[in-house]
């Protein structure tokens, strides 16, 4: 029987040693699963302030608050940055590779869509003026954006 003690010991750790081991996944998929939904909400919060400076440039009529303050992650629209100022940072660059491999393609692409909008507004459409009236190109172009970051938007509440 002076096998006993030491086979009961080993058992003991290998049995402890699992145990730590589930116990610390779980503990890392719990925080990763917070970490995305903190992140959902700072998306969401995103999308909300850019759907409304959208919507004021739109009911105005003239660029206004998509350049000054701006959109956060428009890349190319410079006029707060003329003017010594800084644009909001974006919550989305880091939090894409967080959500990336927790969403089906189908959602991912839901998600991504206004913020690739956001980002290429510079590309189909330019002004570093807050007063420069929108053109029938520009009003289009932040139409289809206040569109995607709706449905966006709806989609993330549902969920």
């Amino acid at each position: 029987m002076d096998w006993l003690a030491p086979t009961f010991g080993l058992v003991g750790v290998l049995i402890g040693g699992v145990l730590t081991a589930y116990l610390a996944s779980r503990a890392e998929r719990v925080k990763a699963r917070s970490t995305a939904l903190a992140y959902a909400v700072l998306l969401r919060d995103e999308l909300t302030i850019a759907s409304s400076r959208i919507e004021s440039a739109l009911s105005r009529g003239r660029w206004g608050a998509v350049l000054d303050p701006g959109l956060p992650y428009a890349a190319g629209l410079w006029a707060v940055e003329h003017r010594e100022g800084v644009r909001e940072g974006s919550i989305w660059p880091e939090s894409r590779a967080m959500l990336a491999p927790r969403l089906k393609l189908a959602e991912w692409e839901i998600l991504a869509r206004p913020f690739l909008l956001i980002a290429t507004i510079s590309d189909r459409s330019w002004s570093d003026d807050p007063n420069r009236p929108l053109s029938h190109d520009d009003r289009a172009n932040f139409e289809r954006c206040r569109r995607q970051v709706k449905t966006e938007q709806g989609t993330a509440t549902q969920n």
